[in-house]
């Protein structure tokens, strides 16, 4: 079966709350109608509770196709995404005329939306196959994140609204991610306190106890491990930072005995994060974390490693997690430049065979060249002259 060129239309502007904008697009050959629908703001107010709807039509039909409708984003660092596909058949396309894509505003304060309705085209696509050497590439990704100013800082807090957590990086990758992040240089977070019980450390005569973590920053003098491996078969990037641990501070903030008289105190010696990118567009992420408990008043000490590595590494790895299409779509516009792909390339799939990165990708078919059509000669007898 032939696979073809997909075309997009992308429009951009600012909805008034609880006003409708239309888009207007004509596919012209049967296959998946795509919209996706990104609000720059969703942490809103909406008398409703809804912040957008996504409503798609054919000409000749007053119902829509398929519609999508979105709550008002709970969580300010987690975007809401509108997306509908809808399998345009023949049937549909006979009508002639526009299709419309309606975007509502259900929030009571105006907002931005990108919306792009992807559909198929008549060219053809060609399927190529290209590879990078993996050692190279290791050597270029690790340059990339050196030069990419790459930082962190975890503190925790107990009010989800306190986002004293932060992820940074250079002005320079902030103009090359994909929307909704382009721009951005940096992505702050909540990193939630650390409640444990006695039975958890094993020393002290506290029942409960909270421990805030304090000032713990990447380290700049250290440098970031990068490399490409293979993830049951899909390729990962990891991406290992140390973090500065000499200004950190695991202090004991609420308890149900006396702060004061606690008398136990944990020391953290070392840590560690390690983000995992598979190139299906999963972000994963795990702590290594060496920390000690010991009591002030006594030579006894316990290994609470496990503890405070448990409670940081769920919530970072929730904190940082994207969307893997917005993952995905930055990977791809990384490998097409550095694999001099061509600007209409898409790319299908990766693998590693061997000592390679493999990279599946389509561009469009070239169209042929008309074949010249020679101008007739006149008959001379035609045209009353003799041949001599």
């Amino acid at each position: 079966m032939t696979d073809f060129v997909i075309l997009t239309t992308s429009d951009q502007a600012v909805i008034p709350g609880g006003d409708t904008r239309t888009i207007h697009f004509r596919p012209v050959r049967s296959g998946n109608v795509t919209v996706r629908c990104t609000p720059a703001e969703w942490h809103v107010h909406s008398e409703s509770g809804y912040l957008a709807q996504v409503n798609l039509f054919r000409p000749g039909k007053a119902q829509p196709l398929k519609s999508v409708k979105a709550k008002v984003g709970a969580n300010p660092q987690q975007p809401v995404v509108l997306e509908l596909t809808y399998p345009a058949t023949d049937a549909d396309l006979a009508t002639a005329g526009d299709w419309t894509c309606e975007v509502f505003n259900w929030a009571d304060v105006d907002i931005s939306f990108v919306t792009e309705v992807s559909y198929f085209s008549t060219i053809p696509l060609a399927h190529k196959t290209a590879s990078f050497d993996v050692e190279l590439l290791n050597f270029v990704l690790a340059e990339a994140i050196a030069d990419s100013g790459l930082s962190w800082h975890l503190q925790s807090s107990a009010d989800a609204a306190d986002t004293e957590s932060l992820v940074s990086w250079s002005a320079a990758v902030a103009d090359s991610l994909p929307d909704p992040w382009k721009g951005l240089t940096s992505y702050p977070f909540q990193l939630p306190d650390i409640p444990a019980g006695q039975q958890d450390i094993g020393i002290g005569t506290f029942t409960t106890i909270v421990f805030r973590l304090d000032n713990l920053d990447s380290d700049p003098a250290a440098p970031i491990l990068a490399f490409i491996s293979p993830s049951n078969g899909v390729p990962s990037l990891e991406v290992y930072l140390s973090f500065n641990t000499q200004n950190a501070k695991l202090v004991a903030i609420d308890s149900d005995v006396d702060i004061d008289k606690l008398g136990v105190e944990i020391d953290l010696e070392s840590f560690r994060v390690q983000v995992e990118v598979l190139f299906d567009g999963t972000i994963r992420a795990s702590t290594e974390t060496t920390a000690t408990a010991r009591a002030v008043d006594a030579l006894v000490t316990a290994d609470v490693s496990g503890l405070v590595n448990g409670k940081i590494q769920d919530k970072v790895e929730d904190k940082i997690r994207l969307d893997p299409k917005v993952a995905r779509a930055y990977l791809d516009q990384f490998f097409v430049a550095l694999m001099r792909l061509g600007a209409q390339a898409s790319i299908q799939q990766y693998s590693i065979d061997g000592n390679a990165l493999v990279v599946n990708y389509t561009v469009p078919e070239p169209l042929p060249h008309p074949v010249p059509v020679p101008h007739p000669v006149p008959h001379p007898i035609a045209h009353g002259v003799e041949r001599q």
